[in-house]
């Protein structure tokens, strides 16, 4: 006797007429790989971001402040002396760099063999991948900000020559002797950088101080000694939500978000010429974004405002997933195109060992 045809739930139908029978397998690929981004991307939402349709790049205003001064009876506001704004524009161009992938070629023989599930832990690292190519990109940027000089040249955002607000090159990439060894002095360095976005007028909320894995212990370390329990900002609290002992946790520093990463560059990248140059002679004209081409050995610390850097997105993170007949296997690919550069010099600070 012949056996009933039966309905089969199939769970990687969307519907259960569907033809693809695999569909939402492949969706969990891909909801590991942004969720994994989304997660290790500390830097994302640490600049300013503008998203495109098409096109090879994006422009980002970047304007001036205004004076004031008294009116005198009888004085034209429109003729008289000194009474309008010379408001002072720059035009920043960021670039798209090219579509950074991570891919993976899975061999149909190796995953049945395999005792264990491969597949989520390469969807993991894919992810991860491009979390760590994204935040380097930013980190970076943000220390080529420190280093560039104010955009207005001689008049400074509110048009007047010899201004505060007038800065050469490197002016706010100032080396402390033993900021990386001490953690008093690396305090003491970040202090000061936050006093220097105070003068500049920079926004004194969305702050952010971020250090590499060595300098975050080395806050803590001299927090748990008793060195930094006068003021500067620091909680002096052991127990309770704030404790730092116990949870290992240095949450704020004069009113700046802490933000410790393994992506803070420490070493010269003056030479890598796969780090795209955002300049007219680099990735391509009109480009004045800046370069990340730049020796990072003695970098210890950025204090930074989100505005201090852009990245401009043409592509966000995709995923794809296709089994290749011809070859037995699988092939997994992730991918985002973006581009980073410098807008405000005037927002960003770097501290370096000597």
């Amino acid at each position: 006797m012949a056996l009933a045809t039966n309905t089969l739930a199939r769970p990687g139908s969307n519907l259960p007429a569907g033809s693809d029978k695999t569909e939402l397998f492949l969706k969990k690929f891909a909801g590991e790989v942004l969720t994994t981004f989304e997660t290790e991307a500390l830097f994302k939402d640490l600049t300013t971001t503008r998203t495109i349709e098409n096109g090879k790049s994006a422009q980002f205003p970047v304007v001036g402040t205004a004076v004031t001064k008294y009116h005198t009876p009888g004085d034209s506001v429109i003729e008289g002396s000194n009474y309008l704004n010379n408001m002072s524009h720059v035009e920043k161009v960021i670039a798209i760099e090219g579509l950074l992938t991570s891919s993976v070629l899975l061999a149909n023989i190796d995953e049945a063999m395999n005792h264990f599930d491969v597949r989520s832990i390469y969807s993991s690292e894919i992810g991860r991948a491009l979390a760590k190519a994204f935040d380097r990109a930013v980190a970076q940027t943000i220390v080529s900000a420190a280093r560039q000089a104010n955009n207005f040249g001689t008049n400074g955002p509110d048009g007047d020559s010899g201004t505060s607000d007038t800065f050469a090159a490197n002016a706010n990439s100032v080396v402390t002797s033993n900021s990386g060894t001490d953690g008093v002095v690396l305090a003491g360095a970040v202090l000061t950088g936050l006093r220097r976005l105070d003068e500049r007028d920079i926004p004194s909320d969305n702050r952010y101080i971020a250090v590499r894995p060595a300098q975050y212990w080395l806050l803590l370390d001299a927090l748990t000694k008793g060195d930094l329990t006068r003021g500067a900002g620091y909680t002096t609290s052991y127990t309770g939500n704030t404790g730092v002992f116990e949870n290992g946790k240095v949450a704020m520093i004069g009113g700046a978000t802490i933000v410790k990463s393994n992506n803070i560059p420490s070493t010269d990248l003056s030479g890598d010429t796969t780090i795209p140059e955002q300049t007219s002679g680099g990735i391509g004209a009109g480009a004045n974004g800046g370069s990340r081409r730049l020796n990072y050995a003695n970098t210890q610390a950025i204090v930074f405002h989100p505005a201090s850097t852009g990245c401009v997105k043409l592509l966000d993170v995709g995923v794809e997933s296709e089994y290749q007949i011809e070859r037995q296997a699988t092939l997994m690919v992730a991918k985002y195109a973006v581009g980073h550069g410098v807008l405000r010099p005037e927002a960003s600070y770097e501290v370096k060992s000597a």
